[in-house]
């Protein structure tokens, strides 16, 4: 639901929204109605990650990727691939392997 400010075209004042936190005051700050709104859906809305985010689980540290299939479980009754991402992380998932493989390969390579 936009605020009539972002109807007219109009910016809100302060610093620009970036963060999921200032986001969430902002929409807090506009309306009451649309707050409680926003909460429902934050609360029980479907989450869907890009192909990246499922990408990174190979190029994530082992404790950026243990977090994120954590925070993955947390959410998991919410969760949704469509097919579309399913078909571009089957499709690019081999290339960033051989290319997480690769810089190994170099690294070790440059240090012998």
């Amino acid at each position: 639901m936009e605020s009539q400010q972002a109807i007219n075209g109009a910016k809100p004042a302060g610093k620009p929204l970036g963060a999921v936190t200032n986001m969430r005051r902002f929409i807090k700050e506009q309306n009451y109605e649309e707050a409680a709104i926003f909460e429902k859906v934050w609360q029980n809305g479907v989450i869907v990650f890009d192909t990246n985010v499922l990408l990174n689980l190979y190029r994530y540290n082992k404790e950026a990727r243990n977090e994120l299939i954590k925070l993955m479980k947390s959410y998991q009754s919410r969760l949704w691939i469509p097919y579309q991402i399913g078909l571009e992380f089957m499709a690019n998932c081999e290339t960033v392997k051989a290319w997480i493989h690769k810089g190994f390969k170099d690294l070790n390579r440059n240090l012998h």
